[in-house]
């Protein structure tokens, strides 16, 4: 997995929720607005390459009910974490270095 192409699924994730903010219909009731700037700061600063980042959304994306744009949200996010995992070696390998990380905070 190169790192353009997570780069790229980003910014069409962003276009995404940018869509579906601005869509009076469909309120998120700024749940999306605030994650949606915490995916723009992770991609501004690069934090979002890192085995230990997992792409955070609202809880109803995903529920059933839920908008094509929505669905197009949580499926596009979930593409982003499979990409980053096997950016940094698949499961396996992130599963160790979160399980190090966790169990240096005290976990």
């Amino acid at each position: 997995m190169e790192k353009e192409i997570i780069l790229r699924e980003m910014k069409i994730l962003i276009e995404k929720m940018q869509i579906q903010i601005r869509d009076e219909a469909n309120q998120s009731f700024g749940s999306l607005d605030y994650h949606l700037k915490d995916l723009e700061d992770k991609l501004l600063t690069e934090t979002y390459l890192s085995p230990l980042y997992n792409i955070k959304l609202p809880r109803w994306i995903g529920e059933y009910g839920n908008t094509k744009i929505e669905e197009e949200i949580g499926n596009t996010a979930g593409k982003i974490n499979r990409f980053i995992i096997e950016y940094f070696g698949g499961n396996d390998v992130v599963n160790e270095i979160r399980k190090e990380h966790n169990k240096k905070l005290g976990f």
